[in-house]
């Protein structure tokens, strides 16, 4: 807290518990008594299943591509060079469990997974959990 800084007060306006303890040290302009826990067990818990799920994805992207690559179907060969050609052969009628149709469910599941992974790994992030 700055010596310029009005003392803390305990606000009763905002009830008891949480909302009472929020407000009192929202007042902290130094954050001084910000003490939160880090969960760093957890956290790296968490980026463990999420990379362990991501594997498990990329395993079927490529078992996937290596199905496309021995597939006689020129419409599959097309599907593997364009995301256009892929999500327009999945949508065909009769295609529901088409290669194209698996291979564009996997990776349209892939996308928030795989930005949740990029930003909880990024440096910063752990930097945070080493103090």
């Amino acid at each position: 807290m700055n010596a310029n800084s009005q003392p803390w007060t305990w606000s009763t306006t905002q009830g008891d518990g949480h909302p009472a303890l929020a407000d009192f040290l929202a007042q902290d302009s130094d954050h001084e008594t910000y003490v939160f826990r880090k969960f760093k067990k957890l956290a790296v818990r968490n980026v463990l299943y999420l990379q362990g799920e991501l594997t498990a994805l990329e395993d079927e992207v490529e078992t996937l591509e290596r199905e496309a690559a021995k597939s006689d179907d020129p419409e599959v060969h097309l599907s593997m060079r364009s995301w256009k050609a892929l999500d327009e052969n999945a949508q065909r009628p009769g295609r529901g469990n088409s290669l194209e149709c698996r291979l564009r469910d996997v990776m349209g599941g892939l996308d928030g997974k795989l930005k949740t992974y990029c930003s909880l790994n990024s440096c910063s992030s752990w930097r945070a959990f080493s103090r």
